[in-house]
C-alpha cells in the first residue's frame, strides 16, 4: 500500500520511483538539452516539411554552401533558445558542424567573424516562418485527443502584449510610439494580440497593430480564425457586449470577465449573499453598439439583449 506524506519528500522518487513524463514535457526536455543547432535538427527536423528550408534565397555561391536556409533557420532557432546565445557562438556552431560534415574539404571552414552570419539571419523569408509556423499548428491540432478536449470543444485562449523595438526612423515610421511620449524620448512599440490553444499551448494566430489600435480590434481580425463550437477564454480588456453577441452569431461561446463596474452595474440588488453563486443577467445592447459594428465592417446586431452568466468566488 502506497502512502503519501509530507516528510522526506525526496523518499517518494526514490522508493517508489518518478511517474512516467508526458510526450510534451519530454519534447521540451530535449529543446532544451540540445547542445548544438545539429542536435537540434536532428531532434526536431523531422516535424518541418523539407521544401521550406531548401529554398534559395542567397545570392551568393559561397552563402549558398554555407550559410544556407537550411543551416541558418537552425542555428538562429538555436541561438534564440540557449540562455545568452551570441552571434559569436552561434558561427562557432556552425564551424563545428560543417568541420564534422566534411573534414577533407577545407573550401567548408568558415571565418569566426559575425558579419556574414547576421547578413544571411537577416535575410530570413518571414513568410517562410509563416509556413512553418502554420504547419506544426496544423500538424498539433490535428493529433489532439478527443478526450483532451473540454466537452469535446476546443478552448481558445486570448491574450495581448506589447514590445518595443529599435529605434530607428523604419520602425518609428511603422510603429510610432505614444503620443504621451517626448519626441527623441521611447522606442517604437507594438500590439500584439494572439489565440492559443488550450490543450497544445500552440500559438494559432497573431495580429499586430502600433499603439494607436486597441487590442479589441484586433481581436476582431482574428475572428475568421475561430472554428464554430469553440469557447473563447479571455480577460476583461477584450470584453464587450458587440465581441460577445458577434461570436454567438460565428457560432463561438465566449468566456470573459467582467470589469467590477459593469458587474456592480449588471447584478445591482439581485447580488446573493451565499459565498458562491450563478447569476443569470439581461445584458441590453448599448445604443451605439450596431453602429460601431458597421464601422468594424461586422453584421449588424439584431439581438435587443442578451443572457449573461456572471461568476462571483470567494475563497
Amino acid at each position: 500500500m502506497r502512502n503519501t506524506t509530507p516528510f522526506f519528500k525526496c523518499l517518494g522518487p526514490l522508493l517508489f520511483g518518478r511517474p512516467p513524463a508526458s510526450e510534451a514535457a519530454a519534447a521540451f526536455a530535449k529543446f532544451s538539452e540540445a547542445s548544438s543547432f545539429s542536435h537540434l535538427r536532428k531532434t526536431f527536423g523531422s516535424y518541418i516539411p523539407n521544401n521550406l528550408l531548401s529554398q534559395n534565397v542567397f545570392r551568393s555561391k559561397a552563402r549558398r554552401r554555407i550559410f544556407s536556409l537550411d543551416v541558418i533557420f537552425w542555428s538562429f532557432l538555436h541561438q534564440v533558445q540557449t540562455p545568452d546565445g551570441s552571434c559569436r557562438e552561434a558561427v562557432r556552431s556552425v564551424s563545428a558542424f560543417l568541420s564534422r560534415k566534411s573534414v577533407s574539404d577545407k573550401s567548408l571552414s568558415i571565418s569566426q567573424a559575425t558579419s556574414a552570419y547576421c547578413q544571411a539571419r537577416n535575410k530570413l523569408p518571414l513568410d517562410m516562418l509563416d509556413q512553418i509556423n502554420t504547419h506544426l499548428v496544423d500538424r498539433m491540432q490535428k493529433h489532439i485527443p478527443e478526450g483532451n478536449l473540454w466537452h469535446g470543444r476546443q478552448v481558445r485562449l486570448v491574450d495581448g502584449t506589447g514590445i518595443s523595438m529599435p529605434d530607428t526612423a523604419l520602425n518609428q515610421a511603422q510603429w510610432p510610439q505614444t503620443k504621451s511620449q517626448s519626441p527623441g524620448c521611447g522606442f517604437p512599440s507594438m500590439n500584439m494580440v494572439g489565440i492559443f490553444c488550450l490543450v497544445t499551448g500552440a500559438l494559432i494566430k497573431v495580429a499586430y497593430g502600433d499603439r494607436h489600435i486597441h487590442e479589441i480590434k484586433l481581436f476582431q481580425s482574428l475572428w475568421p480564425h475561430l472554428e464554430k463550437g469553440a469557447l473563447v477564454v479571455s480577460d476583461r480588456g477584450f470584453c464587450s457586449f458587440a465581441s460577445f453577441a458577434s461570436l454567438k452569431a460565428r457560432g463561438v461561446d465566449s468566456l470573459m470577465r467582467l470589469p467590477e463596474k459593469k458587474i456592480r452595474k449588471a447584478i445591482g440588488e439581485h447580488l446573493p449573499k451565499a459565498a458562491h453563486f450563478d447569476v443569470l443577467v439581461n445584458w441590453k445592447r448599448p445604443r451605439k453598439s450596431s453602429l460601431r459594428c458597421q464601422r468594424a465592417s461586422m453584421f449588424a446586431l439584431s439581438a435587443t439583449a442578451l443572457p449573461t452568466r456572471v461568476f462571483e468566488l470567494k475563497a
